[in-house]
């Protein structure tokens, strides 16, 4: 019996500092997602939007520092069934933060790797991540970075 080729998920959850009496006490962060399967191929995009709670908000206004408020990820991706025990997938994100003083800020990052399946519950992993990011339209930082390892199931 073979399930469908199209999986959609999304997920929404709310918190509340009771320490802080100001509407900035609660976070709300919103995921939603879909990927379909194509033969060996499997295609993704995902969304995700968070408005966050500021923890360091005091009842006093020249003592609140600048803080994330509210950060949008949206992500695709590709995996790519090269033999039954080997894969090879890659993946574009791009970040948009606002912080508290009215600053955008925008990340973008880049990867691609490979598993290897030595048996049903253990694989090997590498990929290397490449990521920078702007703000105000200026470059302030480029990382990138090469992973590998092992993953074992119990």
């Amino acid at each position: 019996n073979k399930m469908g080729d199209t999986l959609v998920a999304g997920s929404y959850s709310s918190s509340n500092n009771q320490r802080v009496t100001h509407r900035d006490g609660a976070s709300q962060i919103f995921n939603a997602g879909v990927s379909h399967q194509i033969g060996k191929a499997n295609f993704k995009l995902g969304f995700s939007h968070s408005s966050l709670a500021n923890p360091l908000l005091t009842r006093y206004p020249s003592h609140r520092p600048a803080s994330l408020q509210t950060l949008q990820n949206v992500g695709i991706g590709f995996k790519y069934q090269i033999q039954a025990h080997h894969d090879f997938f890659m993946a574009a994100y791009r970040q948009k933060s606002h912080v508290s003083l009215g600053k955008t800020m925008f990340g973008n990052k880049f990867v691609i790797g490979s598993n290897y399946h030595l048996s049903k519950h253990t694989h090997l992993y590498a990929f290397l991540n490449h990521a920078n990011g702007s703000d105000s339209g200026k470059m302030i930082k480029t990382i990138s970075s090469a992973t590998v390892g092992v993953v074992h199931r119990f």
